[in-house]
């Protein structure tokens, strides 16, 4: 996720570093393993950036972000909504229950079974007992990920399956806010952060 060495912890060098790769058209990784300009792998931070230093004569305009653009069309986000689905009487890892993120598509209803959702989890092995799930989510050492995926999977896992009550939140975000969380999303992608069962779960990291 960050592009100078130090930028985990050195906001100031990470802030530089973007910067200097948006000038030297220095090409990153994205999610198909291939190589695009920094505009198209972090439109958020460009995003932000154009708006704090207004680039002249839209430099950067020729950059051919085809693949965000695409991903940014498919999705069409009208609004985005959170959901809360409680616990499970039956599963211990499910005690404070897990929240996702439903993105509202512009064609489609909020309730509609074909939004997207974004969800934050732990990669967990499938091997370890229930000492282990415990012992390692509560230490950190799980790696969690973003994720999305149609709303219908949700459902199936969390409704049908587990018999959970999902309960649906609409937040009321203008559009430059729901652009800003739409393109971080993006950048988010191949992104993996240690998971706390406690202190760093799917809610705090949603939040975040």
């Amino acid at each position: 996720f960050f592009l100078s060495e130090d930028g985990k912890y050195n906001p100031l060098n990470e802030l530089l570093t973007t910067i200097d790769s948006l000038f030297e058209n220095r090409l990153i990784k994205n999610k198909s393993e291939k190589y695009v300009h920094t505009k198209c792998r972090y439109p958020a931070r460009y995003y932000w950036l154009n708006k704090k230093l207004k680039f002249k004569n839209n430099f950067f305009n020729q950059v051919d972000c085809t693949q965000f653009e695409n991903w940014l069309a498919d999705i069409n986000p009208y609004s985005i909504s959170i959901i809360f689905s409680n616990y499970n009487a039956d599963s211990p890892a499910s005690m404070f229950g897990h929240t996702f993120i439903n993105i509202n598509n512009k064609l489609l209803k909020k309730e509609s079974p074909l939004n997207y959702s974004i969800g934050y989890s732990a990669v967990v092995d499938k091997n370890d007992n229930f000492l282990k799930y415990a012992y390692k989510g509560i230490f950190g050492y799980y790696k969690g990920i973003y994720t999305i995926s149609p709303y219908y999977l949700k459902i199936q896992e969390y409704n049908n399956f587990d018999f959970r009550d999902m309960w649906i939140y609409d937040l009321k975000l203008n559009e430059e806010e729901l652009n800003i969380f739409i393109y971080h999303i993006w950048e988010l992608d191949r992104t993996t952060i240690d998971y706390y069962y406690f202190k760093g779960n799917c809610s705090f990291h949603l939040l975040s």
